[in-house]
């Protein structure tokens, strides 16, 4: 831990205690700071989850961990982009595949404990010519290296993660009650409706309306 982290907690650990009271469970908190220009994540989880570490570059490390009010805040390394917000830059196919080719690579290798959600993936920007070697496996990254915060006993499928993606693009640009108005003849019965629509195959051609979603839908 750099020693302006360690100031920064102890300055701010009251602060840090109210964040984690007055936030949801699995909610993720960006903590900027500006004398070392470097953003960390306050992760909060109820005060029995159960934090697995890694050592591999791949693996957020943590720093402190603080309890308040039958939950902690969990102070860790960020990565650079979220998954789902790097796909929204300017990445080509290549980038993307070799992603794709990195998260099954890990789900691999890394044990029993899996790669689960996509929110739970981050980039990670490295050298491209920075060697990676995990458990004798050679890692191509061309720059962009998988981050992982947490990982799950149930993995991920990339199919899996793609939906999460549909699911995302959809909430982004679509509120329910547009849906609902634009398909209430369909989907009459109390399910979600986001999810019925990536289900039917109807989402595609809703976010190929929205132009601004246009880099991300060629994922899917």
């Amino acid at each position: 831990m750099s020693e302006i982290l360690k100031k920064f907690i102890k300055k701010n650990k009251d602060n840090i205690k109210d964040l984690i009271k007055n936030n949801k469970e699995d909610t993720i908190i960006d903590l900027i700071l500006s004398k070392e220009n470097k953003k960390y994540l306050l992760e909060i989880r109820n005060e029995n989850y159960k934090l697995k570490k890694i050592n591999s570059i791949v693996y957020s490390k943590v720093f402190d961990i603080i309890k308040m009010d039958g939950k902690i805040g969990i102070i860790r390394e960020s990565g650079d982009y979220k998954l789902y917000e790097w796909l929204k830059t300017d990445v080509n196919k290549e980038d993307i595949n070799l992603v794709k080719n990195q998260i099954k690579i890990m789900n691999s290798i890394i044990g029993k404990n899996k790669i689960k959600r996509l929110d739970d993936i981050w980039i990670k920007k490295v050298n491209k010519s920075f060697p990676v070697v995990i458990k004798g496996t050679n890692i191509k990254h061309n720059g962009n290296l998988i981050f992982l915060i947490n990982l799950g006993k149930k993995r991920a499928s990339i199919n899996n993660l793609n939906n999460e993606i549909r699911l995302k693009n959809l909430k982004n640009l679509y509120s329910k009650e547009e849906l609902k108005g634009m398909y209430s003849n369909l989907f009459l019965e109390d399910k979600d409706i986001f999810e019925n629509l990536i289900k039917n195959k109807i989402d595609n051609e809703l976010i190929l309306r929205r132009i601004e979603c246009n880099q991300i839908a060629k994922l899917i």
